[in-house]
Formats: C-alpha cells, sequence, structure tokens
C-alpha cells in the first residue's frame, strides 16, 4: 500500500467523521409509516452478511468460508473481491463488511487487523491498519465515517479515531460474550448475541441502553423491531409491517436463523438464500 492512498483514506474516513460528533437522532421521534421492498435477490450458495448500494443496485455478499465478497449488480453476478492471497485486494481472514455513505465499501481483515476499502465495482482503494486491536471480528460503520471494532481478544468494542484509527473509548466488557451481528443504526449500535438469544443496544457514546431477550433491535429513531413467524413486526405498536409470503421460504422462519443489517436507512434481511432490501418510510412529523 503506498502512503497516498493511506493518507487518502484517513482523509476521506476524517471528513465524515467531523460530523458525526454534532448530530443527534434521540431526541427525534418518527414512527414507522410502513417499510417498502427496493430490491430482492435469489442465491444458491451460504454467506454471512449483506450490503447493498441502492444508487446502483449493487448486493456485496459477504463469504466468510472464501475469503470473498461476491458482487451483484442489477440482479447478476459482477466481481468477486479478495479469496484467499497476499496483495493488498486478497484477505487473510475475512471477517466483516460495512458499505458507507460515502459510496465505498470496507472490509475487515482480522489477519493482518486492517480495514480495506473498494469502490462499488471492487476496485481496491487502500487500507488502514489498526494493529492496536488483538482480534478484530465485527465492525460498524456510522453514516459519516466512525467505526466501532469489536475485539474478540478484549471482549469490548472500540470507537476508533477517525484520523489515526487510536481507540478513542472502549465499552462492553463484561457486558458482551460473543457478537453474531452488530450494526449502527442512528445513534444506536445493535448487538446481536445468537449464541446465548441476546440483544444488548448501546448509545455511540458507549452506555448501554437496553437489552432484551431474543432479536430486538432500534432503527435510527428508536423504533423497535423484531422478526417473528414470517413477519417483520414494529414491537412498540405490534404492526406487521411486512409479511413474508415468497413461495421458495419455509412456511415458518426460524427467528434466530434469520440474519438483519441495517445501513442508510435500509433494511436488510437474509434468510434461506433470499435477501430482501426495504426502505423505512417514517411518519411526517406535523
Amino acid at each position: 500500500m503506498t502512503p497516498k492512498k493511506h493518507v487518502y483514506i484517513i482523509a476521506t474516513l476524517a471528513l465524515f467523521g467531523i460530523f458525526a460528533c454534532s448530530m443527534s437522532n434521540l431526541a427525534i421521534n418518527r414512527p414507522i409509516s410502513s417499510i417498502i421492498v427496493l430490491d430482492s435477490l435469489s442465491i444458491d450458495f451460504t454467506i454471512d452478511k449483506v450490503c447493498y448500494s441502492p444508487i446502483d443496485r449493487t448486493f456485496f455478499l459477504l463469504d466468510k468460508q472464501d475469503n470473498a465478497v461476491h458482487i451483484y449488480k442489477n440482479g447478476s453476478f459482477h466481481n468477486v473481491i479478495g479469496k484467499s492471497g497476499f496483495s493488498d485486494d486478497n484477505f487473510r481472514r475475512l471477517s466483516d463488511i460495512c458499505f458507507g455513505l460515502d459510496g465505498f465499501l470496507y472490509a475487515l481483515d482480522s489477519f493482518d487487523r486492517s480495514l480495506k476499502k473498494f469502490d462499488s465495482n471492487g476496485k481496491y482503494i487502500g487500507s488502514a491498519f489498526i494493529n492496536h486491536l488483538n482480534s478484530p471480528e465485527r465492525f460498524a460503520m456510522t453514516q459519516y465515517g466512525a467505526f466501532f471494532v469489536f475485539d474478540g481478544h478484549s471482549m469490548e468494542i472500540s470507537n476508533l479515531d477517525p484520523f489515526d484509527y487510536s481507540s478513542k473509548f472502549t465499552f462492553g466488557k463484561f457486558q458482551i460474550e460473543n457478537i453474531d451481528e452488530m450494526f449502527l443504526a442512528g445513534d444506536y449500535l445493535n448487538v446481536y448475541d445468537r449464541v446465548n438469544q441476546k440483544t444488548d443496544i448501546f448509545f455511540v457514546n458507549g452506555m448501554l441502553e437496553n437489552s432484551y431477550n431474543g432479536f430486538i433491535f432500534y432503527d435510527a429513531f428508536k423504533n423497535m423491531l423484531s422478526s417473528r413467524n414470517n413477519n417483520i413486526i414494529d414491537m412498540k405498536t405490534n404492526n406487521i409491517l411486512f409479511t413474508f409470503t415468497d413461495s421458495r421460504l419455509p412456511t415458518r422462519w426460524r427467528d434466530d436463523l434469520i440474519k438483519i443489517n441495517i445501513e442508510n436507512n435500509l433494511l436488510i434481511a437474509l434468510h434461506n438464500g433470499q435477501i430482501f432490501v426495504f426502505r423505512i418510510s417514517y411518519e411526517t412529523r406535523q
């Protein structure tokens, strides 16, 4: 990696990160009016997570077993990032991905402890190293470029400085036993432990907001959502926001096998080779 590429990444993320501290959704209450299917994709292989770019209808599919990210555009295979190897665009142990509001894909390589940046076509842009973390396994990215990274060795989450990637503060120690899914929605960091069937929700300052049994998650405006019996449910109102009736899906989903990701006000659901992208619409404030 050239010094220019490293500086480019830091400068870009710093620009987005500067605004993160000045914006907050904590005081805003906007109930959900509906969720609408924006896009969908069917695949015939196992993946671990999905990210999505609505600009060019691009799906990014995390495949940990193959150390790769499969890219689909407009419903068709487009490219694959990574595989095992030693080049800049390869991975030694690919652990997680996020798609940023800046239009780039970020990938976490746990082995060399780096965050790698790619454009939406899969072209390698640059890397930033986080060597002070012993075992980075999951990460989440705010809309403004700041990172939260879970270290499986210390069993805590670090908030990384957008300028030099040092840890500004850590949290979650003794609270978190395992993380299977972690994503940011506004000022809320959703952390799901599939083994213990528990969700911890933190504020972005590291304070624990609440803990729930099962998979309960917040959107950016603290609407509580869950998946149950083929439905996505607004837990505050108990309204069914969407019912999965696709014949390719089982008649009854096992809730603990549904994988959810929220990015840029899009809700992404993955189950049994089916991927659905929903746009969340909110009631207009009076």
